[in-house]
């Protein structure tokens, strides 16, 4: 994460199987989270963006019981909000090479 906070962030994927990533000024990450593999694959004009580890294929939206979607690691085992994985969509993460400012100084 390309943040100017002293410390920056990080990206992880919590026990759970949740995307999430460390609080501003801190390191401090679950035990039992994964650091990745993270991978970036360039590509022209867009580029992927995948999560490799524990087995994942990637990344999966999933429902939340308030009508929203959050993001896991593209796993089987999963602890997704409603309970059901199956209700989960696989989806690949785009991205666009970027050489500007930091565009952030923490995520919240």
């Amino acid at each position: 994460m390309d943040t100017e906070v002293p410390g920056g962030q990080q990206v992880y994927i919590d026990p759970n199987g949740a995307l999430s990533f460390t609080q501003a000024h801190s390191a401090n990450i679950p035990a039992g989270s994964s650091y990745g593999p993270f991978v970036y694959e360039a590509g022209e004009p867009w580029s992927h963006y995948l999560y490799r580890g524990w087995g994942a294929s990637g990344f999966m939206a999933c429902p939340t019981e308030d009508n929203r979607w959050q993001v896991f690691g593209a796993l089987a085992n999963a602890t997704v909000p409603k309970g059901d994985v199956n209700e989960c969509l696989g989806f690949s993460a785009m991205a666009i090479t970027y050489e500007g400012d930091v565009p952030a100084w923490q995520y919240i």
